[in-house]
């Protein structure tokens, strides 16, 4: 699995940069004061090897809010920007574990929330925007159903995001939007809500000590509206146990989807 995502997330990269390379001459690109509102479509997998995995298609919905600050003399190539980003995503998850149980339709959300600073850089008939940032990341995932010894699965992560956006006209009236990001965990914590399934045991949380991840994407742009494919991975190290009698082992999410926005 670790092998294979890899291998995918580095395929898609090579096509994004090959994509911009090809594309024509551009004008001005600099980022400006806007909202967005926009709907996805996913394929959704997260695995603990060796354990568990759990599927879904996702449907998500989400807001970016962005201010440009007017560029200053001498550098009016160089413009600094804010964004805030909101997403909601949701869809009816499988769960299969290695030992043969499987829950169908298990309940399955997530929310992010995000703050970005970063600024525009010309290159030539291009434009470079790197951003730095702070994230949350709220996954909930419920276990519960008859007959089953299912327990409610809720993870937090706060993340320092280091990315970088690539602007560059790709028609007279579009433009191709390529982003590469790292996403580092800054803490991460896991909850197991061992009661639902027994009176007798005992909720546990977790310390999420290390991990990390890789977005991707490309959105060709047009006056009001863009669109394009998007990849998500995540790779979390294993819980550190503290005293706990459980842990949360090591595991990988991938997210591949489609993604359509709305400009305003």
């Amino acid at each position: 699995m670790k092998n294979s995502t890899q291998t995918t997330i580095f395929v898609f990269c090579i096509g994004l940069g090959c994509a911009t390379s090809s594309l024509g001459q551009g004008l001005s690109l600099n980022t400006q004061t806007e909202n967005s509102v926009g709907v996805s479509l996913s394929q959704y997998k997260y695995k603990e090897p060796g354990f568990m995995t759990l599927q879904a298609k996702v449907l998500g919905i989400d807001y970016v809010g962005t201010y440009a600050f007017a560029p200053q003399w001498p550098q009016k190539q160089q413009t600094w920007f804010l964004r805030g980003e909101m997403a909601y995503k949701t869809g009816q998850a499988n769960y299969k574990s290695n030992n043969g149980i499987s829950i169908s339709d298990t309940e399955n959300w997530f929310v992010e929330v995000r703050a970005l600073v970063g600024r525009d850089v010309q290159l030539g008939q291009s434009v470079m925007s790197p951003y730095i940032g702070l994230g949350l990341r709220h996954l909930h995932n419920d276990l519960r159903a008859e007959n089953t010894l299912g327990y409610r699965r809720v993870t937090r992560y706060f993340t320092m995001p280091f990315g970088v956006l690539h602007k560059q006209q790709w028609s007279p009236d579009s433009v191709l939007v390529t982003h590469l990001e790292y996403l580092h965990l800054v803490q991460g914590t896991h909850w197991a809500k061992f009661s639902d399934s027994s009176p007798f045991s005992s909720d546990v949380k977790l310390k999420l000590p290390r991990g990390h991840g890789i977005r991707a994407g490309a959105l060709w742009r047009f006056n009001s509206w863009s669109m394009g494919p998007t990849l998500t991975y995540w790779n979390i190290d294993r819980s550190d146990p503290s005293g706990q009698t459980a842990v949360e082992p090591a595991n990988q999410t991938i997210e591949f989807g489609l993604k359509l926005n709305y400009l305003f």
